[in-house]
């Protein structure tokens, strides 16, 4: 098979703003690439099943899950082909490629290494067919993938790709004969560094177009809404630790403006004793206002004299804080050729660094570690503050609510009327508000492996003639578990949808 069936047409009239999409493609696609950045609910998987369709090429599509997945092989079959059946010439198993065949990230990673590594994909997240085969079966599934000679390549919301991900779909693309590459994101990483940034350019290449929100409220397929902001508190156990490195940090940031060795060296620096080097100051000028700030802040007078050649005023300089402290000291003992880190005070500076953990990946941090990111990220305080806006919520919509919360993990094991509630994931986020707000709210579950429904819907459930078994939970028989009958995981969230 080497083009697509003939009289295949998506089912629905274009969207407004999908159609301007289209009317450009042509120009988009002069160059075999396309960046589409378009909001979610927009509809860029039909957008890119439209593309793949008009470019009549062998199309490989990866996708960031496996629910993912097959949905770009649900809407083709449903939305374009009009058939219930998906063809034989569309798969879901990189195993057994075909004309069009959509795999996830993590499958293909699977696929090209000998291994999987615990801290880049979990055995559970994948599927039988992207188990990792021995060599031999693995070298003829290779061979069988790279002879479909693919000649339009999809990457699906590549924007967080895990670094050893990233590396096989580039080492992937660039086996591939100049495909044309078609990549969409709802969000790309717009907030990440410029390496990161720089990765993900050189995956997915420059946006082409971007699909705003307000064409969607416009178009009436998206409702007027706003966003708000919820504090929460840490709880105490989460804080304390914090709180002991933010001490310890401040301990480093008071001793460096008392650090005569260091405030010699910097006011000996070639940057502030001359007026040249003009090309490196501004290259780096964060770290050049960072000295300035510095010794300002210990009264030295050296500081002015290479401030002036700055367009700034001196009564705008900020004071030395943990921020411009990270900034001196991360160049001074990484980037700069004019200091030698190896020598005091800098030893014993990056000593004192280390053992409080404030360096990570050749950077200073006194501000916030990974460590103390990820405890903001998932604290278990932020439980207490979905149960406050649930209930705020019920209180103004009444019987009309319709919530979703959404997480990243699901931490099954902690269902149970005696487990502590000390992290954030979708069983914690479930246990916390029945037993708080059960007796105002029906609640639910829906993941790939875990699906929990009040036990009074359960006849609406047999109505559409599903296939399940419901188990109540033992610790509270308002609610049941359930398992649909001849199913995956996948299909489970797709029915019960």
């Amino acid at each position: 098979m080497n083009h697509f069936p003939q009289g295949i047409a998506f089912c629905f009239p274009w969207r407004s703003y999908q159609h301007d999409v289209l009317e450009q493609l042509d120009h988009h696609l002069e160059n075999r690439h396309l960046h589409l950045v378009a909001p979610p609910g927009s509809g860029k998987t039909v957008l890119g099943l439209e593309v793949i369709k008009r470019l009549e090429k062998a199309t490989l599509i990866i996708a960031p899950t496996l629910a993912i997945r097959n949905q770009w092989a649900d809407r083709f079959t449903e939305l374009f082909l009009q058939q219930e059946e998906q063809p034989d010439w569309i798969s879901t198993d990189i195993k057994r490629p075909a004309f069009v065949t959509i795999t996830t990230y993590q499958g293909l990673y699977a696929l090209f290494h000998d291994s999987l590594q615990a801290q880049e994909t979990e055995l559970d997240d994948l599927e039988e067919e992207e188990i990792p085969l021995e060599n031999e079966a693995k070298h003829a599934a290779i061979e069988r993938l790279l002879q479909q000679n693919f000649q339009t390549l999809v990457l699906d919301e590549a924007h967080h790709l895990r670094t050893n991900w990233w590396k096989t779909t580039m080492h992937l693309r660039n086996q591939l004969d100049d495909p044309t590459l078609i990549a969409l994101t709802a969000t790309p990483p717009y907030d990440v560094g410029k390496s990161e940034w720089d990765k993900y350019i050189e995956l997915c290449g420059p946006i082409d177009e971007e699909i705003e929100v307000d064409a969607l409220v416009k178009e009436g397929d998206l409702c007027p809404h706003q966003d708000y902001v919820w504090m929460s508190s840490m709880t105490a156990k989460e804080k304390e630790p914090i709180d002991t490195f933010h001490g310890e940090a401040e301990t480093i940031r008071t001793g460096l403006l008392d650090n005569a060795t260091l405030r010699q060296a910097i006011e000996n620096h070639p940057w502030i004793l001359s007026e040249e080097y003009i090309e490196e100051k501004l290259a780096n000028y964060p770290y050049f206002i960072s000295m300035i700030i510095y010794l300002k802040e210990v009264d030295s007078l050296a500081w002015k004299k290479p401030f002036e050649m700055l367009n700034e005023k001196a009564a705008d300089l900020p004071s030395f804080d943990l921020e411009w402290a990270e900034e001196l000291l991360t160049f001074l003992l990484y980037h700069d050729k004019h200091i030698d880190p190896k020598e005091e005070p800098l030893m014993t500076i990056k000593k004192h660094l280390s053992s409080i953990k404030a360096i990570e990946h050749r950077k200073v941090k006194l501000m916030a570690t990974r460590s103390i990111e990820r405890t903001l990220l998932h604290s278990a305080s932020k439980l207490d503050s979905i149960t406050e806006i649930v209930q705020l919520e019920k209180n103004a919509q009444k019987e009309s609510l319709r919530l979703v919360v959404l997480a990243d993990f699901i931490y099954k094991e902690d269902l149970g009327e005696d487990k502590p509630l000390i992290r954030l994931g979708v069983v914690p986020i479930f246990e916390k508000l029945r037993r708080n707000v059960s007796d105002q709210c029906r609640i639910g579950v829906l993941t790939g492996s875990v699906v929990i429904v009040p036990k009074k819907v359960l006849s609406l459930l047999e109505e559409y003639q599903l296939r399940f078994s419901a188990q109540i939970l033992e610790h509270d028989d308002h609610y049941a578990t359930i398992t649909w009958k001849g199913a995956s995981r996948q299909e489970m969230v797709k029915s019960h949808h």
